[in-house]
This record gives structure tokens, sequence and C-alpha cells, in this order.
């Protein structure tokens, strides 16, 4: 079932009203409640820079179904590959409105059962991508230049990192382990994930079998899946490339934090820590920006936005509601952000949090 893949991502909260852009500039900003397709939630995963906002909302008869969001058309509902759900993942208008994401399908061999399948979605026709041999497959972001990256059964019933391109589906591998996912991709190429690997025999001495451990990757056409290390723990993960090449996500540290790192164009690991408690992570990469979420010193949640350093805001609530928010992308010149709030009858909605030109 797919209803809310997207919550495998993490929660971020943001601030409401001002903005402080990395120049230095205030925006006001306007928090919308993007609503549902007739049932009581939805998810808002990702945006472009035209101001699609794409994700998942539940249906007045109780199914999950992919939507797109404009400000003109409102919510559409963008139906299912023919089983009962669908999410969308991701948008770019670069050449045509296109979307992917994962949704239900009829199981080619027993059309009682239904099995999950990456889907490319351009002019109002949802296309399945198919598998790398096994029976599901996901697609989670597409590049301007059309390239889509996600994960697919194998017919041994592993999982392994995808790039689609050119009507054709490549297995990108992994870093020794059983299981790869691709979760982020830009023009050019440059993949980023994570895999299972073999534990390194310095990490665990005393465990004869210690389990397999997680880490970043970057793929690239030259040089194959590149395992990005971390900052002295045993696991990492990466989510986001933006088109300049760097990369973010989160890493381990010897001491058992899981802070946000960003690596450069050249591979070069940056710790950016946490807002004062163990945990952070980064999750939506934008133009010299990276949104994400991390405990504070009292394990409540704090959101995570950057221009360069680290900057830690107060939750407050985008639709007047109280409980937790979930963001998951940042984009455009202004710095927009999506993903769900509680609204004040407690449902959870996907919302835009548009930012307004800067005042100087």
């Amino acid at each position: 079932m797919i209803r809310k893949r997207v919550l495998k991502r993490a929660l971020v909260v943001v601030a409401t009203g001002l903005l402080i852009t990395p120049a230095g500039l205030v925006c006001m900003s306007e928090d919308i409640d993007l609503g549902t397709l007739g049932g009581t939630e939805s998810i808002a995963a990702a945006l472009d820079d035209a101001g699609h906002v794409v994700g998942g909302a539940e249906t007045a008869s109780g199914q999950w179904h992919a939507f797109l969001w404009s400000e003109s058309g409102g919510m559409t509902d963008l139906g299912t590959l023919g089983g009962p759900d669908s999410e969308g993942h991701d948008v770019t208008t670069a050449d045509g409105l296109t979307i992917v994401g994962t949704s239900d399908m009829p199981h080619p061999l027993d059309a009682n059962q239904s099995v999950e399948r990456a889907f490319v979605w351009f002019a109002g026709i949802m296309t399945e991508l198919g598998t790398l041999g096994g029976d599901s497959s996901e697609a989670w972001a597409i590049s301007d230049t059309g390239k889509i990256v996600g994960a697919s059964e194998t017919i041994e019933g592993d999982w392994h990192a995808f790039l689609w391109q050119s009507l054709s589906m490549t297995d990108l591998g992994t870093l020794g382990g059983d299981n790869s996912f691709a979760y982020g991709v830009n023009s050019a190429g440059l993949v980023v994930g994570w895999s299972t690997a073999p534990s390194p025999p310095d990490q665990d001495p005393n465990n004869p079998e210690p389990a397999p451990v997680k880490r970043a990757f970057l793929w690239t056409e030259a040089g194959g899946m590149t395992d990005l290390g971390t900052l002295g723990g045993r696991n990492s993960a990466a989510y986001a490339v933006n088109e300049a090449g760097y990369v973010t996500g989160w890493s381990d540290t010897p001491e058992g934090e899981r802070h946000v790192c960003v690596w450069d164009p050249n591979g070069a690991m940056q710790d950016l820590g946490t807002p004062g408690g163990p945990v952070a992570e980064a999750w939506g990469l934008g133009p010299g920006s990276f949104v994400g979420y991390g405990l504070d010193p009292n394990g409540q949640l704090d959101g995570i936005w950057s221009g360069g350093t680290v900057q830690v805001w107060s939750i407050g609530q985008p639709l007047g509601g109280n409980g937790p928010v979930f963001v998951y992308d940042i984009g455009g010149a202004l710095l927009n952000k999506v993903g769900s709030a509680v609204t004040p009858t407690g449902e959870m909605h996907a919302f835009l949090r548009q930012n307004q030109p800067p005042m100087p």
C-alpha cells in the first residue's frame, strides 16, 4: 500500500511570518492550505520553480491518490495505474510538466493482487516505468533533463537504485550490500541515495558478524557508485543533489549522534551539526540552502534552514493547528517550502509556504 510513503522522509518545522534570505533581505510569507481530494489528509512532497506542487491526498472513498496543485487550478487528482493508491514524489516543467511517483497497479500475473510501480505522468497520461525484474518499483526524483531515479525490486527480491532515461531502466547496483535506493538526481546525471554495504571490521571488533552499514552514495556514469563516507559513525544517507553538484543528507558520528552534512562537488564532507540535540537530518536542497529537522536540547523538534550556515527556526503552525509540521522540499528563488501540517480541526493537510519578493 502506497499511502503516505513520503512520510518515510524527514520531519522539519519552519518559521511563520518572515524569512531572512541569504542576502539579508526580509520576505513576507503566506501559508496556503492545499486541501484534499475529498478525504481528510494530504501530503505535499515536492515543488518546482513554476509553483506546481505534487504529493498525495485522501479521496472521498478513502483511497490515496497522487495530486498536482497549482495556484490557478487548485488540486487535481492524477489517478492511478489501475490500483487503489498512488502518490506524486517530484515534478519539473523544464521540458513540459512532468511528474514522477509510485502507483498501485494490478499484478501482471494475477489481477486479484496489486503491485507498486514507478510512474511518469506527462500530458495527462500516467505511464509505468517497469522494474529491474521484480514485482515492484518506486520513482523518487526527476531532473530538469528528464532523468528519473528511484528503486526497484530485482528478480532476487532485493531492492536496487535505478536511473531511467531514454526509455530504459539501469540498475545502479550497490556498495556491496543487498539494497540501495536513489532519492536525488540533477541535470548532469549525478545520482544520490543510500546503499547497504559490508560492515568495516574495525567498527565492531567484538561482533564476528556485524550488521551491514547504510552509506550515502554518489553515482556517476563515468565512476559508478561511490561511498561518500561518514562523520566517523557507521551510517549515512544522501537525499538531494543540486545543479552545482552539492549533496545533502545526514551521517552518524562516533558518539552515536546524527548530524546534518553537506558534500561539496569534490566530495569533501562538512559537518553542520544539530540544533543542540542528538539528531538532525537534511532532506531538501535548493540553490545554496537546505531544509531538514533536528532535536533541540529538550528533545523537541526544531526546523533547520540554511543559506550557508545552519539556522534554527521556531516550530510555528502553518495551518493554525497544534501538532507536527512535515516539510519535504524547498525550491525557487524565494525558497518556498512544501509539506503537511495540522489544521484547527485536527486534520493533516498539504501546505505551501509561499514567500513574497523581498523588501529592501
